[in-house]
């Protein structure tokens, strides 16, 4: 997520002395830091019941004054809206101007956009909420000019790689900028990223071809597979798990985490935290995006195959299709320093910050995330699953049509992709904050590009 910039600003203030120069920066640290609690409540408020999410806004976010301007019943209204889009969201995007702190959501009907007033002084609560359609208009781009412009984001600092296709041929296949801009190095075809949430795909993949076999069924209740299941997720499916019908909260990671994605727990610590969750709504009776739901699948795998969820997706996927460059936090495998982009976002762990740094995946995110991977293996990955090599028909035809997806990580990756199902794709990975606003703005305009078939100059 990204957050306006104070400390260029700071560097630009030659007259402050250095004490004043170094008391601003830790403001404006703990301005960011307290927009970005503000942010992760909103994102997480679908794990707790209405009335605790509206009691903990009251005590930590909202400002005095906001809290005695609006009745508690439109506060509770607003954080309803914003749990649902939050809920059905297939992306979130963060930035900063004038008007406030923007968290743009891809929603299926369109997208929302929810905007937080945050004072400019400590302790930098929420003083306006609001929620509505985002309108944001979308430049349009073309697919004869599509290298141009990418040549001259990279003239600007954009670093990344980008594959499109248009009516089943290729208009563009480059990498541009600097893979890591400490070294100078550059990226190539062959640079390795962070995925984020791409992985949810391999796990998808993998409880297709299971059941394809007949070691499971769609339609098996969880406890089928797992001990422990509560009364409350017993008529939960493994259907309802990758289709997002499931009910289960986002994420299960907890306060005492030191990092949401990278503090390790267990596969039997995850599988416990997540049953114990409250549902959001009772199994298949809703549909709302859920990490935790696909850790619970990637267990599943492991359980049935007997296999651990890496080595089934090498043997099954991996190695069938290509793919030399793809693997998991914490290992290079027999991969080199240069080999890997350094992430540049908010957040940044390690020196190179690149996933082998990031220690071994979690099952925090195990299924649905953990992984790097490179655009040409990505390729070979879909190529492999939309054809008749390894999936039945019925299985190939989640990949084959419409699709529009945005991953990342808050250390500075981030990968887009949308595909019409009629020959036009665009498939672009990166090492920099997606959350900004170009960014956001660049994948609307692919989005719209891809969907639309041919736009014009």
């Amino acid at each position: 997520m990204t957050i306006a910039s104070h400390s260029c600003k700071i560097l630009l203030v030659t007259m402050f002395s250095l004490a004043a120069t170094y008391a601003v920066a830790q403001a404006a640290d703990a301005r960011r830091q307290a927009v970005m609690s503000h942010v992760r409540a909103l994102e997480t408020s679908v794990q707790q019941p209405l009335a605790d999410v509206l009691a903990a806004f009251d005590a930590s976010h909202f400002s005095a004054g906001f809290i005695g301007r609006t009745e508690a019943g439109k506060r509770r209204a607003l954080l309803a809206a914003v749990r649902e889009s939050v809920a059905s969201a297939q992306g979130i995007l963060l930035d900063e101007d004038a008007a406030g702190v923007h968290l743009r959501l891809m929603a299926p009907d369109g997208p929302v956009r929810v905007t937080l007033r945050v004072a400019a002084t400590a302790p930098f609560r929420i003083e306006q909420l609001t929620i509505g359609p985002d309108d944001t208009p979308v430049p349009e781009l073309a697919w004869e000019s599509l290298t141009a412009h990418f040549d001259a984001r990279a003239a600007d600092g954009w670093s990344g790689v980008v594959y499109a296709v248009r009516d089943g041929e290729v208009v563009v296949d480059g990498a541009w900028g600097k893979a890591d801009r400490a070294r100078g190095t550059a990226v190539t075809q062959d640079t390795v990223f962070g995925i984020g949430s791409v992985p949810i795909d391999f796990t998808v993949a993998a409880v297709l071809l299971l059941d394809q076999r007949g070691r499971l069924q769609l339609d098996d209740p969880i406890h089928r597979h797992l001990g422990g299941v509560p009364e409350d997720k017993r008529g939960m499916t493994i259907r309802h798990l990758i289709e997002g019908r499931s009910g289960l909260p986002d994420f299960h990671d907890r306060p005492g985490d030191w990092d949401a994605d990278l503090a390790w727990i267990d596969r039997e610590t995850a599988v416990r935290r997540i049953l114990e969750q409250p549902l959001r709504f009772a199994p298949g009776e809703g549909e709302a995006h859920s990490h935790s739901a696909y850790g619970l699948a990637a267990a599943i795998v492991e359980r049935v195959s007997g296999q651990s969820y890496g080595s089934f997706l090498a043997d099954e996927f991996f190695v069938p299709a290509g793919m030399t460059r793809t693997g998991f936090y914490g290992e290079t495998g027999e991969l080199e320093l240069d080999d890997f982009a350094v992430g540049h976002g908010p957040s940044s762990v390690g020196l190179p910050n690149i996933p082998p740094n990031w220690g071994p995946t979690s099952w925090l995110v195990m299924g649905s995330g953990g992984m790097y991977s490179t655009l040409p293996d990505l390729r070979r990955f879909y190529a492999l699953v939309r054809s008749d090599r390894v999936l039945a028909e019925r299985h190939a035809q989640r990949f084959r049509g419409v699709r529009v997806g945005a991953a990342g990580s808050d250390r500075g990756f981030y990968v887009f992709q949308a595909a019409d199902g009629r020959g036009n794709e665009v498939l672009m990975l990166m090492n920099g904050e997606g959350r900004s606003p170009e960014i956001r703005t660049l994948s609307r305009s692919l989005e719209t590009l891809v969907m639309s078939g041919a736009a014009a100059d």
